[in-house]
């Protein structure tokens, strides 16, 4: 207690009953002479500095270092670049589900019928429908995640303007339309340009770790999206849900600026219509692809319908409103 170092003395079965342990010599770096054995016995025990510890107790002497490797990311969250993409996944996620209660709220508050819900929801289907082709070509011409960072800022304007025209009152169906539509163009930009960055960010091996841990983000978005954004719109209004959406988006956008990938391979200096006209060919050459497109289509067009359109209806009439309609969505999102 006084500063002086004492010695432990741990009594082992198979000795003497000594009172006194003996001295053990020391090892000075830079002279001669070999290291001291460790004591062994049942109970061995390592002395440094006149304490004795227990290894079991204390850890080996390279712990320090383990832990430290331990306290790393592991797999796919060792890329920087990945844990970039993760982070904006799950943020643009989280903002589009909320989205998706907010935007039909929106339009029933201002006045509009069930048609006008379902004509803003075709805007934004439409053009997105439209763009996916021509924001394939683009994804194969620029970085990727620079054609993602303009498409979220395109996205991140457009919901920011339906914000301000709800929540100032001034909202008009045809100006949620336009706005849904620009949205919706960012969007087809932006899908063909994510598919193929997720493999750029981690190496080959990892990629089959990385894809689940970007389903359990975006899942997880889904879920606390839906629930979060049914809050929101049902305390504070849909203009909010649809503020928090635009934020979102930029956040995302923002993050996906500080990825850094190396330079593109230089691409064959043909048109971009010539592209457009060849990978139309190679789609309809393909049978199996565009019957399996076709149905798809057909799935994602009720699925629409359902949360987009009819569900929100039905909750605003008989099901009290956004908030339980959310939790409605994000109860499907556990589900899927």
């Amino acid at each position: 207690q006084r500063g002086w170092p004492v010695r432990l003395v741990v009594r082992d079965e198979n000795s003497a009953g000594a009172d006194r342990a003996p001295p053990t010599p020391r090892h000075h770096p830079g002279r001669a002479g070999p290291h001291p054995a460790a004591p062994s016995g049942p109970h061995e025990r390592l002395s440094r500095h006149g304490y004795a510890f227990s290894e079991s107790a204390f850890g080996p002497r390279n712990q320090g270092g383990r832990l430290a490797d331990m306290r790393r990311p592991q797999g796919p969250l060792r890329s920087r670049n990945f844990r970039l993409l993760l982070a904006c996944n799950v943020i643009s996620t989280t903002g589009s589900a909320g989205a998706t209660v907010a935007l039909p709220f929106a339009v029933l508050t201002i006045g509009g019928s069930a048609s006008d819900v379902g004509y803003v929801a075709a805007a934004y289907l439409v053009s997105f429908i439209v763009f996916l082709l021509l924001g394939g070509v683009i994804a194969d011409r620029l970085p990727r995640h620079q054609v993602m960072v303009a498409a979220n800022a395109l996205q991140a304007l457009a919901q920011a303007g339906s914000a301000f025209l709800v929540l100032t009152g001034g909202a008009h169906v045809w100006e949620l339309m336009a706005l849904a539509a620009a949205r919706g163009v960012g969007s087809g930009f932006f899908f063909p340009a994510s598919e193929g960055l997720l493999p750029q960010t981690v190496p080959a091996d990892q990629r089959a770790q990385a894809n689940a841990m970007d389903r359990i983000g975006r899942n997880g978005g889904q879920i606390g999206g839906a629930a979060l954004g049914g809050v929101l719109v049902g305390l504070a209004g849909p203009g909010w849900g649809l503020a928090v959406d635009a934020t979102s988006f930029a956040i995302a956008g923002a993050l996906r600026a500080g990825m850094h990938f190396p330079a593109l391979p230089p691409v064959p200096t043909t048109g971009m219509l010539h592209d457009m006209r060849e990978g139309w060919r190679d789609f309809i050459s393909r049978r199996w692809l565009w019957t399996i497109v076709l149905e798809f289509g057909f799935i994602v067009a009720i699925l629409t319908a359902t949360t987009s359109v009819l569900g929100p209806i039905v909750a605003h009439s008989h099901l009290g409103g956004a908030r339980n309609w959310g939790l409605i969505l994000a109860a499907y999102a556990i589900g899927a």
